[in-house]
């Protein structure tokens, strides 16, 4: 099956991509999608346009996932120390 997707879908794929999570955009789609399966019968459908929302929906959470910060780097300085690097007084 071949799953057309939108642009902001296409773009959130390809920035998987990019980060190594995946090899390729169709790897990506199809890790969503199996991962965006409902895990039991109930509830699960056979209706494209109900599983096309789902997919993204997830899309959506990833990519909001995408945008949160970086962890801190690890580099025994604390949050003040590195305050004081950027914010001299």
């Amino acid at each position: 099956m071949k799953i057309e997707l939108s642009p902001e879908a296409e773009r959130v794929a390809k920035s998987l991509v990019d980060t190594g999570a995946y090899a390729s955009v169709d790897q990506a789609v199809n890790e969503l999608v199996r991962q965006s399966a409902p895990k039991s019968s109930r509830g699960a459908t056979d209706d494209p346009v109900v599983a096309r929302k789902q997919f993204e929906a997830h899309l959506r959470l990833l990519e909001k996932v995408a945008g949160f910060s970086d962890p801190p780097p690890d580099d025994g300085l604390s949050n003040r120390d590195h305050d004081a690097i950027l914010y001299p007084r």
